[in-house]
């Protein structure tokens, strides 16, 4: 289990919303720092025929 921020939150909505044609996000917290969390979404996604994943992240290092 995670706690995340409003205004992370409010960051991937931002994000998400720019998607509209997704549905759904892969949401990834990483604690193994110890410091902070790092979070990522990402998609899967088809361009030119060949299939792959975009990841964005939300919040990382720099909000420590």
């Amino acid at each position: 289990m995670s706690y995340i921020l409003k205004q992370d939150a409010k960051a991937m909505l931002e994000l998400m919303n720019k998607f509209p044609e997704h549905d759904a996000f892969l949401l990834n917290v990483d604690n193994s720092s110890g410091i902070g969390s790092t979070i990522t979404l990402t998609i899967d996604v088809i361009v030119n025929d060949v299939a792959g994943k975009f990841t964005m992240e939300v919040t990382g290092s720099e909000a420590w």
